[in-house]
């Protein structure tokens, strides 16, 4: 029961913070290699597989704050609830929030359950780990071809300071090539 609503707050809170998952900021093909700037962080793909997914990006603690106010004004919030996102983003963000994209070809590919998500400074020193909750995710026919896709969430509940490399840990493959994705988070 305790795990149920846990993953049904990180739920609620994600789409709180999210106006829509076609709005999301993540790019539709990420080569290794290659610099994208996402919400004012300057992120380089290290490591992986060409341009497979999962793809990420980072929140601060004051960007999700000011987000939550203005959901709360375009949503007309009570004031209790407003209080309440806030005491939650305080409480769990202290360090900001990794947000993931998993794109595969099918549902197995997509259940966070198969992530775990490490973070480390550049020195190597680890910060924070992770193994995301279970969720199985949704998909999008396009053109008779099936897309699986599903959203996780890491909430780092300790400061930071960037840079930091994010390893994105896929369970579900024993070569390192397709198991392990680097991330580097510049600023």
């Amino acid at each position: 029961m305790k795990k149920i609503i846990n993953v049904s707050i990180v739920l609620c809170f994600f789409l709180h913070l999210n106006k829509s998952y076609s709005q999301e900021p993540f790019p539709n093909l990420w080569k290794t290699g290659k610099e994208k700037i996402i919400k004012n962080h300057t992120i380089l793909r290290e490591k992986g597989s060409g341009m497979a997914s999962p793809y990420i990006y980072y929140d601060t603690k004051e960007s999700l704050i000011n987000e939550t106010k203005k959901n709360a004004v375009t949503k007309m919030w009570t004031k209790d609830k407003l209080e309440g996102e806030l005491q939650q983003i305080d409480k769990s963000c202290i360090g900001g929030q990794i947000n993931i994209k998993i794109v595969a070809n099918s549902i197995e590919g997509v259940n966070t359950a198969n992530f775990t998500i490490i973070l480390q400074d550049t020195t190597g020193n680890e910060l924070y780990r992770e193994k995301l909750p279970e969720s199985i995710g949704t998909y999008s026919v396009i053109e008779d071809n099936t897309f699986w896709y599903n959203y996780g969430l890491v909430f780092i509940p300790k400061e930071i300071k960037l840079p930091i490399r994010v390893f994105v840990i896929n369970n579900l493959y024993s070569d390192e090539k397709y198991s392990k994705i680097v991330y580097l988070i510049k600023n």
